[in-house]
């Protein structure tokens, strides 16, 4: 099943804890990220609840990034889907 079905704020707290766990596999940290894509169903729910968690995650050294409001993603549960390029020495 899917974490937070239904709350967007958790399951970016999922996506952000799933590419945690990926970039440090890799030997890198949330610093490592130069650019970042987020598709969301709201734009204005993702600034309310997402924002946050996003704020945390890179504790303000952002990548470039761009957020898109889209119809639907790939599983009709999903309400973020977070693609993210690192650069890992």
């Amino acid at each position: 099943s899917v974490a937070g079905v239904g709350d967007l704020r958790r399951q970016a707290e999922k996506v952000y804890e799933n590419i945690g766990h990926v970039l440090r596999s890799a030997g890198a940290t949330p610093g490592s990220a130069v650019k970042e894509t987020t598709w969301v169903l709201s734009i204005d729910t993702w600034r309310q609840q997402g924002t946050p968690v996003r704020r945390a995650f890179y504790n303000g050294a952002y990548p470039a990034s761009t957020l898109v409001e889209i119809q639907g993603l790939a599983r009709p549960e999903f309400l973020v889907e977070i693609e993210l390029i690192a650069a890992v020495a």
